[in-house]
């Protein structure tokens, strides 16, 4: 290796550090207040981890279900399935419940950088600006920051990508069979990809025989995995939709849902086009998913992503005119894959469409690419000169795009610190001191009474719902029983009111009813201060 290689290897090595580094700060740094509190569904997931980590059923006392009840509507697993492994390992902590978060959105990062490598020609420099900006985009930090199960799609189906790229690009079986696990496992992270899935499966088949590089050896060894893992879900459709009655399928529960969702699918329509093109690129009016001026992937990746869709469209029917396998297309599949079957959804919000983001990255990157590579070519114009007959050819070298392209990573950057300004330092916090479906937990105030039962009196009223409580402390589901939806818990704390004030009983107060608080003072009440709450009881 000579002397710049190695130098250039090296430069390339402090940087993917260095954009680590900014990775973890970036997700890590006041994970535990921003955002603040636990979202309905994460406290929710957290406590069926720990039940499962421990007893083996979810707070429903379903054994290992493939898809959990939740409300009744249903939540996907496989966040629960790894923070069960994470309690199970590490012991019940709160501060390990975003963790499962935080590593699907380093995957996403890691991921996308090989596969960015392997489609643009093995340039490092398009890989680390990929990494860049999965960093720095507004989506990937607030998603990556707490623990909505869903979000899992966006780093497993990057992985899946990987996986089916490296198969298809170099035919070795065991990257089928990778390719096999990692889909099935997308199938865990959110049910748009029951959808999806297939459809983007269905694009890269056609393109396959059309290339000739379809293999039915090589699709078996995808296939065989791939449907052993889709199995346990198919029957969970079946039960679902046919109104039969749950099974069990070894220790797993084939669950029977309460409220089947099957009709939020219908046929695409324009309305719901529109409201995925803002879900993705502005936003919807859930504070946890984005903020209004701040754009899910900041506006200059708009027309990068156009340029770069555009491109790999033109690659595409270059491909298949010509029949010449390009490994970029699998990207661009599973973009159009994801945007159809979106389309096909009432209600979309950001969180729903979070499978088709690294894709609009990788279109951004690839506009970037284009910018770019144009400002090496030359601009070719052809001219008629009516006195001679003849024509002259004038070429003109396209400078203006590479600053073009220049300024695009400024606008990136100064995005990025505009965003970070007020997310990290405090104007995001005092704009959205609550959150919707967001509440916190009572770890220490449980935990206090639990360790001094002279001071439990009565009974101990909070606010939040039970599975805050749960949560907050986790006790066996067995006695806990928060599936008949009791608010009465343990004989003892009741959830989910501020009754008023009487002797004998203790009140748990969030700082949002600041009044409530001071009523209590007024009365001599004792109070024990932690942070964003406190526990007000009588000696």
């Amino acid at each position: 290796m000579n002397i710049s290689k190695r130098k250039r290897y090296l430069l390339y090595f402090s940087t993917t550090v260095v954009l680590f580094l900014v990775f973890l700060a970036t997700r890590i740094w006041r994970n535990h207040i921003i955002p603040n509190g636990l979202h309905v569904d994460e406290a929710a997931l957290a406590y069926d981890a720990w039940s499962l980590a421990n007893y083996g059923v979810d707070r429903h006392l379903k054994s290992w279900p493939v898809y959990l009840i939740n409300y009744g509507g249903g939540q996907n697993v496989l966040y629960c399935y790894i923070l069960a492994g994470l309690f199970k390992l590490f012991g019940y902590s709160q501060g390990l419940i975003r963790v499962p978060a935080i590593i699907f959105s380093l995957l996403t990062m890691v991921f996308g950088m090989l596969l960015v490598f392997h489609s643009f020609h093995r340039r490092f420099v398009y890989s680390l600006l990929t990494a860049g900006l999965i960093i720095i985009c507004p989506y990937f930090i607030m998603a990556g920051r707490f623990g909505l199960e869903s979000s899992l799609m966006a780093g497993m189906s990057t992985v899946f990508l990987y996986c089916f790229m490296c198969a298809m690009e170099n035919g070795h079986y065991r990257w089928y069979v990778l390719a096999g696990i990692t889909g099935g496992l997308v199938l865990y992270t959110y049910a748009i990809a029951y959808l999806a899935l297939p459809l983007f499966l269905l694009l890269s088949f056609l393109y396959a025989l059309r290339v000739k590089k379809f293999s039915v050896s090589r699709w078996l060894c995808m296939a065989i995995p791939l449907g052993i893992l889709a199995f346990p879900l198919l029957l969970e459709q079946y039960i679902n939709a046919f109104d039969l009655e749950e099974m069990r399928l070894g220790i797993f529960t084939i669950t029977k849902l309460q409220g089947y969702r099957i009709s939020e699918i219908g046929l695409p329509g324009w309305k719901n086009f529109t409201e995925v093109l803002n879900s993705i690129f502005i936003g919807d009016n859930l504070a946890y998913n984005s903020i209004p001026g701040y754009p899910n992937l900041y506006y200059v990746t708009i027309p990068l992503a156009l340029i770069g869709l555009l491109h790999n469209l033109l690659r595409w029917g270059k491909s298949l005119k010509n029949r010449d396998f390009f490994s970029g297309v699998y990207p661009l599949f599973w973009f159009l894959a994801m945007l159809f079957v979106m389309s096909c959804v009432t209600g979309t919000n950001t969180n729903k469409v979070n499978g088709i983001f690294f894709t609009v990255v990788y279109l951004a990157v690839d506009g970037i690419y284009v910018l770019w590579r144009m400002g090496k070519c030359k601009h070719i114009t052809l001219r008629f000169d009516r006195e001679s007959g003849c024509e002259t050819v004038e070429l003109h070298k396209m400078g203006w795009c590479r600053p073009a392209a220049a300024v695009c990573l400024v606008l990136y950057a100064a995005g990025f610190l505009r965003f970070g300004v007020y997310y990290y330092l405090g104007g995001y916090s005092a704009d959205y001191p609550t959150l919707p479906f967001f509440d916190i937990t009572v770890s220490d105030a449980v935990e206090f009474l639990e360790e001094h039962p002279e001071y439990r009196h009565e009974r101990t009223y909070m606010a939040q719902e039970p599975v805050y409580f749960a949560a907050s402390h986790p006790f066996s589901p067995y006695d806990l029983m928060l599936y008949t939806d009791e608010r009465l818990l343990m004989g003892y704390y009741y959830c989910g009111a501020l009754t008023q004030p009487e002797d004998g009983c203790n009140y748990i107060v969030s700082d949002k009813y600041a009044d409530y608080a001071q009523l209590l003072r007024s009365l001599g009440y004792t109070e024990v201060r932690y942070q964003c709450y406190s526990l007000f009881y009588q000696k």
